[in-house]
């Protein structure tokens, strides 16, 4: 039953991180949607 500890931390760890690279990618994609949308003529 230790092991429930680690394994919800390691979750918890793992969700955190996704969460922070799938929040830069949308910002990455919005910035790059704004600078298409700007390019364009």
């Amino acid at each position: 039953m230790r092991n429930a500890r680690g394994t919800d931390m390691t979750t918890a760890i793992i969700g955190f991180v996704l969460g922070i690279f799938a929040a830069a990618l949308l910002m990455i994609a919005a910035c790059d949607v704004s600078r298409n949308r700007h390019s364009k003529r």
